[in-house]
């Protein structure tokens, strides 16, 4: 059993910063025009080189881990169509190293994510962007609450099924037990009960290079929250390089949803 307090924002950034793709294109263009000199001609677009510098490592084939891009938005980030195309044309030609971290569960009605399959029961999501919900709330400003037994399932839709995974819940006071379950007999748990304010952990999926989909159970003795879960290519030990990429949108939610993200979960 293994659980951690790593910080969201920094396993999902890791190795990148976060693409802003017309900045990109407007910065082709002026390439092909502008006599200014390398440093100069960067300017503004700074950002994006270690972006840059990390699909070239990715592309010589000198990466050893993956380069995750976050796509953070509303219904039309929800709905994985612009997201997942993106997706798909950066996986072709810098590896596909899987689906990397999504909101738990179904957050929403009519919730497809591309890649994997995903199944619920007994969970009930509670969104930021409600005006009468509290956190704490996490990057993905969604979470699944249960009370009473639920239970989740990931598999994902292409061959090599789940190398390495995470999940994230709050520990709280009064927490109930968590278990993780491999479809190859892997099984972890864990207590989420806490004395102190309720704070993001993160615990690995007992996976295998056999591990075709993996549930995620709250047995029903206390609340249980979780925060996101996260499923890649490779294994625990040695991560496959490639690209992770990660859409987490709320239906109808503006730039200040992110204020309510809590710096404990991050």
């Amino acid at each position: 059993m293994s659980f951690s307090r790593r910080s969201l924002s920094a396993r999902l950034l890791r190795n990148c910063s976060l693409p802003l793709f017309c900045a990109v294109l407007l910065m082709g263009c002026a390439a092909a025009r502008d006599p200014l000199p390398a440093h100069e001609k960067i300017g503004r677009y700074a950002s994006v080189v270690p972006f840059y510098k990390a699909l070239d490592s990715l592309q010589s084939g000198q990466a050893t881990e993956p380069v995750t891009v976050l796509q953070i938005g509303d219904s039309h980030t929800a709905n994985d169509s612009f997201s997942d195309q993106m997706r798909t044309l950066l996986q072709k030609d810098f590896q596909n190293a899987g689906r990397g971290f999504l909101q738990p569960g179904i957050p929403f009605r009519y919730y497809h994510p591309a890649q994997v399959t995903v199944s619920s029961t007994g969970w009930t999501p509670v969104s930021a962007f409600s005006k009468t919900a509290t956190g704490p709330w996490g990057i993905s400003l969604v979470r699944q609450h249960a009370d009473t037994p639920a239970s989740m399932t990931i598999t994902p839709d292409e061959a090599g099924g789940v190398g390495r995974g995470m999940v994230e819940f709050l520990s709280q006071p009064g927490g109930g037990q968590l278990v993780i379950e491999a479809d190859d007999g892997g099984r972890t748990a864990v207590s989420t009960a806490s004395s102190q304010d309720p704070d993001s952990m993160w615990l690995r999926m007992p996976t295998t290079a056999d591990t075709h989909s993996v549930t995620v159970s709250a047995m029903g003795d206390g609340p249980v929250d979780i925060l996101g879960w996260e499923v890649a290519k490779g294994s625990q030990a040695k991560p496959a390089p490639g690209i992770l990429y990660s859409n987490l949108g709320i239906t109808g939610s503006t730039i200040d949803i992110l204020s309510r993200v809590d710096p404990r979960t991050c």
